[in-house]
């Protein structure tokens, strides 16, 4: 499954990825000080209660202006911290298909020092254009989760 997300003003302004390099890009962004500030109901489909802390289901979720612009800053400060990729430091070799666990666990330590390293949780220059291309989408203003 994959995410669409649609700028709200301009819908042939999109922005695709799966499922997990959306959960990673989050992950990355608030390891480098976004701080959500919750989705909003926008479409009919939407799952209730209202889960505004929800930013990864296609329920046709808002995500405000004031958040993308931020989490654009995030991933932007990210990027210029990205190394060299390493071709003996693939997560999905060293860890097989538990390397996610392995990611989680490293968010988890990284938030609670306070480190600010890409590489710490597997993104290396192998994910710039990806990331660079996610920031100008984030630049262009509000966006809906398909």
């Amino acid at each position: 499954m994959g995410m669409l997300f649609v700028n709200i003003d301009k819908e042939d302004v999109k922005f695709q990825i799966n499922n997990r390099g959306w959960r990673r890009i989050h992950r990355l962004a608030v390891m480098f000080g976004w701080k959500p500030q919750g989705t909003r109901e926008y479409l009919a489909f939407f799952k209730e209660p209202w889960d505004s802390c929800n930013y990864f289901t296609n329920d046709g979720q808002l995500v405000t202006q004031k958040d993308t612009l931020a989490l654009a800053d995030a991933i932007e400060w990210a990027i210029t911290k990205l190394k060299e990729e390493d071709p003996d430091d693939d997560p999905e070799k060293k860890y097989g298909s538990s390397w996610e666990f392995e990611m989680i666990r490293r968010m988890e330590i990284a938030m609670s020092v306070g480190l600010k390293d890409p590489g710490y949780i597997f993104f290396s220059t192998f994910w710039t254009n990806k990331l660079t291309e996610f920031v100008g989408f984030c630049r262009q203003g509000a966006f809906v989760i398909y």
